[in-house]
């Protein structure tokens, strides 16, 4: 991936929100850590504020959409 100057923070929930939309379907913690080159520890970091603010959602099964 390309990067330019930014924000790191920034750039990895977007780069976990553009993965989930290019899925189109719910991820793990693991599928996503996969797909985008992060440790599974900083996903779910990541993930727990994008849910909070209401960018993202947690299935019963515990994948993300």
């Amino acid at each position: 991936m390309d990067r330019r100057p930014g924000v790191q923070s920034v750039e990895r929930a977007l780069d976990l929100i553009e993965a989930l939309d290019a899925a189109g379907r719910a991820m793990s913690v693991s599928e996503l850590a996969a797909a985008i080159g992060l440790p599974a520890g900083t996903i779910h970091r990541l993930l727990r504020t994008l849910v909070d603010r209401g960018y993202a959602h947690q299935l019963p099964d515990r994948r993300y959409a």
